[in-house]
């Protein structure tokens, strides 16, 4: 069983929660192209980035 990485978590989230690639890169303070790179694995996150992301899916209304 491989590792998972930041990217398929990252869309797992996206999708799980009901939200577009579109609607949450803003949200995190990224274009939606970017966020695409980082979901297909063709760029990585920086440390800032991890953490909005994980702030932004720690919201109670939020599935994880």
């Amino acid at each position: 069983i491989g590792e998972v990485t930041f990217g398929q978590l990252l869309r797992q989230l996206r999708t799980k929660n009901g939200l577009g690639i579109k609607r949450l890169a803003p949200e995190l303070g990224v274009t939606y192209t970017y966020l695409s790179k980082l979901e297909n694995n063709e760029v990585g996150p920086s440390e800032d980035l991890v953490g909005r992301v994980a702030r932004s899916f720690r919201s109670s209304s939020v599935r994880v």
